[in-house]
């Protein structure tokens, strides 16, 4: 547990193509089944370095677990967002790390007087997120508060469920 940020729960990958990634992923490290989280996502509200948007900035996004860890892979949509912008810098890689927050706002408040910048932030009926970057070092990962409702967290938990004992087969699936 992060005593600045809550519990560490999900690393965040931008891939040009989350299906191939999800693939790989299962390959290479056994890691999966990678369920497909519903695009377009409803935000009521988006809102990217802190000027409301209402484009889709995610094409596509897969959820998979190793453990209590969640892989999800974000392929970017065409739209101006920070997960383009690191995928056109940087290629694919980790781009996040989520951390389920016990006070959302209050640890919101803490990364910012910390020096953190909020890069996106996002509301849904069930959940709400918040990227923060470090400005003096921009090429760190960049740290996702989240703060769920129990109805996200069970959603969630059915993802996790199928991961333990996984047999390889069935990579991508439908929630």
């Amino acid at each position: 547990m992060s005593r600045h940020y809550g519990t560490l729960f999900q690393h965040g990958y931008v891939v040009p193509d989350a299906d191939a990634a999800a693939h790989d992923w299962a390959g290479r490290m056994g890691v999966g089944p990678f369920f497909v989280y519903p695009v377009p996502i409803p935000f009521q509200v988006l809102k990217i370095w802190d000027e409301p948007v209402s484009v889709q900035i995610h094409r596509r996004v897969l959820m998979g677990y190793t453990g209590p860890v969640q892989i999800e892979l974000i392929e970017p949509a065409d739209a101006a967002s920070p997960y383009r912008d690191f995928l056109e810098r940087r290629g694919a890689g980790l781009q996040h790390f989520g951390f389920l927050c016990d006070d959302f706002d209050a640890q919101l408040a803490a990364a910012e007087a910390r020096g953190m910048v909020r890069a996106i932030e996002g509301r849904q009926a069930l959940s709400r997120m918040c990227y923060l970057c470090d400005p003096a070092d921009p090429d760190a990962p960049m740290i996702e508060l989240v703060d769920l409702k129990p109805e996200r967290r069970q959603m969630f938990d059915r993802m996790r469920l199928p991961s333990v004992g996984w047999d390889g087969r069935d990579v991508i699936r439908e929630l």
